[in-house]
């Protein structure tokens, strides 16, 4: 993950961070009786799980400021069969957006394996905009903007 202007501490990717784990929730209020919808689709907050890094004071700060951050990348990696290396093949890009969940923790002994980290941020982010685009054999991107939904 990349949020700009608060590098991360990535070993393999400067300025970016170790994502460990990622949920965002969008729901469509429907009346399956009525066949139709009641409301408008609901965004949740796009909450990743982070190793603790340089970036978090900066996330914190924002939080608690009320900072806007400009942009935040998240990237998606698989392994490629058969030829021994990863590729991106999917990306979220957030515009705009704040901070609306901080929470730093310590995974507890039944969260631990020999690869977890010992301390860990939770990060929800709200958004105006939200670009998700497919990359693996050619590039389709879709984008939605709470500026301008009909676009």
């Amino acid at each position: 993950m990349k949020i700009a202007d608060m590098p991360g501490s990535s070993l393999e990717r400067a300025d970016w961070s170790e994502i460990r784990g990622f949920s965002h929730r969008m729901e469509y209020p429907f009346d399956m009786r009525e066949a139709k919808g009641r409301g408008e689709p609901q965004h949740g907050a796009c909450t990743i799980l982070k190793e603790m890094d340089k970036s978090s004071p900066k996330l914190y700060e924002a939080l608690a400021k009320k900072k806007k951050i400009n942009s935040v990348e998240i990237e998606f990696e698989r392994d490629k069969p058969g030829e021994g290396a990863t590729e991106v093949y999917f990306k979220i890009t957030l515009t705009d957006c704040r901070l609306i969940l901080a929470r730093p923790h310590i995974p507890t002994p039944a969260e631990r394996d020999e690869t977890t980290p010992p301390h860990m941020d939770e990060c929800g982010f709200a958004y105006r905009k939200i670009d998700w685009e497919w990359l693996s054999g050619g590039k389709l991107p879709t984008t939605f903007d709470f500026s301008a939904p009909q676009s």
